[in-house]
This record gives structure tokens, sequence and C-alpha cells, in this order.
């Protein structure tokens, strides 16, 4: 593994990682499996580098760049590290440290949940039809803290109720954040499980309702978190639609969405502005 750390890689594009931050990551990502057969030649750099192209610029993957590796390695070491846990891993540990540095405690004890439903791409795979959006295509079940860090993300068809991805996300909140006891949710979780949560996982599911009734939009308490963890996925293009021909692929650009965004915030670019950081006003209008 020390070769895959000192290894030498240029950037080439915006997307590709500095120094501080591959190294931040390299442990994680650069482990070399005990399975028999030829060593790895590729640069587990330029794999990352490459994925992060194709989830920013939404580039189809027969048409990546010729300088990164073949699109048919790319979504091996994808799949690979999602199956192994290993965006799981590195997303707990960013996450973590992240909230460290802004003074929070970690791990969190409260979170929101919701959902988000996407229009899937003319390609083979699962999909189903949202009957509230009007909508076929998929279910992203996302889970984040109180500062939008996202926790746990689930995607399924889109006929799956609400209500059941969370059957799915509140055990796995079980074993990855266990000090979770407080979990904000809009009217869709309403009913039975607010009841299970309470007496199986000994957790408060709070439905948060709008302060008023005037029509159109308004923001929520402590939902409005989670409703702009999803306008920073909107900045990769690849989202705009689900591509992918299987969940496990969406739910890993998800976090690997996240992982780069943290990046960028605790390893920022010397040359580049912290992202989403309220920019001062320069004019003396």
């Amino acid at each position: 593994m020390n070769e895959l750390l000192v290894q030498q890689y240029t950037a080439q594009y915006d997307t590709d990682l500095t120094d501080d931050q591959w190294l931040s990551i390299a442990p994680c990502v650069a482990f070399v499996y005990g399975n028999p057969g030829r060593p790895a030649t590729v640069s587990r750099r330029a794999v990352v580098h490459g994925l992060l192209y194709a989830l920013r610029s939404g580039c189809p993957w027969r048409l990546m760049p010729k300088t990164y590796p073949k699109h048919s390695i790319l979504r091996y070491y994808l799949r690979t590290w999602a199956d192994d846990g290993t965006l799981d891993d590195l997303l707990r540990v960013l996450v973590a440290r992240d909230r460290a540095a802004m003074g929070r405690p970690d791990p969190p004890p409260a979170a929101i949940i919701d959902s988000q439903t996407v229009k899937t791409a003319p390609i083979p795979g699962d999909r189903g039809y949202d009957g509230g959006k009007k909508l076929i295509g998929r279910k992203r079940h996302c889970m984040v803290d109180t500062h939008g860090h996202l926790l746990t993300v689930c995607v399924s068809c889109a006929d799956i109720h609400d209500s059941e991805g969370a059957e799915w996300m509140v055990p796995t909140r079980k074993q990855q954040y266990p000090t979770v006891r407080h979990l904000w949710a809009d009217s869709r979780y309403a009913g039975d499980l607010v009841t299970e949560c309470a007496d199986t996982y000994q957790i408060t599911l709070e439905i948060v309702k709008k302060t008023n009734n005037a029509p159109g939009f308004s923001v929520q308490p402590y939902r409005w978190a989670i409703e702009r963890t999803y306008a920073w996925f909107t900045r990769c293009r690849r989202f705009v639609r689900d591509y992918e021909g299987t969940d496990v692929m969406s739910s890993a650009f998800l976090c690997l969405a996240h992982i780069q965004l943290l990046l960028n915030r605790l390893f920022p670019h010397p040359m580049r502005q912290k992202p989403y950081i309220k920019r001062e006003l320069t004019t003396t209008i």
C-alpha cells in the first residue's frame, strides 16, 4: 500500500483531489485485497479522480476521457467499495471530522429523514411509479444530521412508501449511529412508524408540520437541513436523473458526492473558495 500512497498524479481537471485530500482517504481506498491473481496496476488515485469526474460532469461511462482508467475498471471499484463498506466507513470518518471542526459532538444525537423521487434514464433497471409525484423512477431515502451531513442512504423503486424506507434506515442507524434518539420527518412518516420507533428502537419520531396554513412553500423547522442536502446533490449533473442500472450504484454515487463535499470543506483547495460558504458582498452600493 505504501507504493499506492506515494504515487504521483498530476491534476488535470477541477474535480481531481489535492495531495492533502488524497492522503486523507488513501489508507481506506488504497487497500490491496489478498485475493489470488495479478497484482493491481491501476492507480487508486486515478480511479477516484475518474469517479469524481463522472459524478460532477454526468459523463456517460463510455465517453470518459482517456486520461482515466477504463470505465469497466471504474465501475468495478465503485461497486467493490460499496459492497465491502469502504464508502460507508469513509463517509462516517469524514462526517465525524467535520462535526468536530464545527464543535459538535459525534456521533450526532438527532437526525432528519426524508425521501426524494427522481426520474430514471431509459436503461434496464428497477423502477416504479410514485403516485404522489406522478413520476416513474427511483426514490432516495436519506438520513442526515441537523447540519445536513449524510448519515445513511438507501435507493429503492419509486413505488416504495416512505415509511418502508424508514423501516430500513432506522435499524441501520442503530448499528452505525446508536446515539441518535430523536428523528424529525414530514407527515408521510406518520402512523404506525411512530409507535414502532418508540417501542422497538427507543427513538422519538417527531412529525414536523407547517407552521402556518398559507398555501405554497414555507420553511419547516429542522426539515430544512435535509432539503439543503438535496440541493447540494444538484451540483452533480449525474443526479439530474438516475442513470445507474442498480440501486447499489445509485447509493454509492450519493455517498461519493457527500465525500467529495466534505473533502472540499476539510481540505480546501488553496486557489478555490470553500464550498457553500456565504460570500461577502464586495459592492459599495
